[in-house]
């Protein structure tokens, strides 16, 4: 209940929950991802560095996407500098490979949106990591 009244911890637990198939919960990786995003997208740098690496190995039901993945690891890392968070799990080892494989112009589109993102969704999150 309280994940649908915007919990991000709630959130994440539910999106562990149905990712994992915990004890009595059966895995469903539909409402994992569902849960997964709405963290993402209330500004949690967690939930975006998970759904990044969710993107970069195809799992929960998603398409293998190197932009996309970009996309969420640069919105977790921008998302954390802005809240000042000193340590994060930004998978920011994941980057190289992740950007070795694409173009320029690719690369250029996901900056911008980047951009795009930080203008439409300023540093709300309270919770400290």
């Amino acid at each position: 209940k309280s994940a649908e009244l915007g919990d991000l911890d709630a959130e994440l637990a539910l999106t562990r929950m149905y990712r994992e198939a915990y004890p009595g919960v059966p895995q469903d990786k539909a409402k994992a991802l569902h849960w997964l995003r709405m963290a993402a997208e209330q500004n949690d740098p967690r939930a975006a560095d998970l759904l990044g690496l969710e993107y970069m190995i195809g799992d929960l039901g998603l398409k293998k996407d190197s932009r996309e993945a970009l996309y969420w690891f640069e919105i977790s890392r921008s998302e954390a500098k802005r809240l000042g968070y000193r340590n994060t799990s930004v998978n920011s080892r994941y980057l190289w490979p992740i950007v070795w494989h694409l173009y320029p112009w690719e690369i250029w589109e996901v900056a911008k949106r980047v951009g795009k993102w930080e203008k439409a969704h300023p540093a709300t999150l309270t919770t400290t990591p």
